[in-house]
């Protein structure tokens, strides 16, 4: 965005430095921000396996007490 040719910001017509990054004078960045998304790690099978047995054991647990009429209100 910066014009090489006569260094003048175009949305506000200040002069601007040789390699500036933003206009001092609007305090604006020259240079639009880029979205940068943080790649999730897949999830390991330890951790899959550890997922899959902790809501084996709730729903069995959710099971049984409504089977056998225990009360889960504390």
């Amino acid at each position: 965005m910066n014009n090489s040719k006569n260094n003048v910001y175009p949305k506000c017509g200040a002069a601007l430095q040789e390699n500036a990054s933003f206009c001092l004078h609007s305090m604006t960045p020259l240079i639009q921000k880029q979205d940068i998304q943080k790649a999730k790690a897949p999830l390991s099978s330890k951790r899959k396996l550890f997922y899959i047995v902790i809501t084996i054991v709730l729903a069995l647990a959710i099971i049984s007490a409504s089977v056998f009429g225990i009360s889960t209100v504390v």
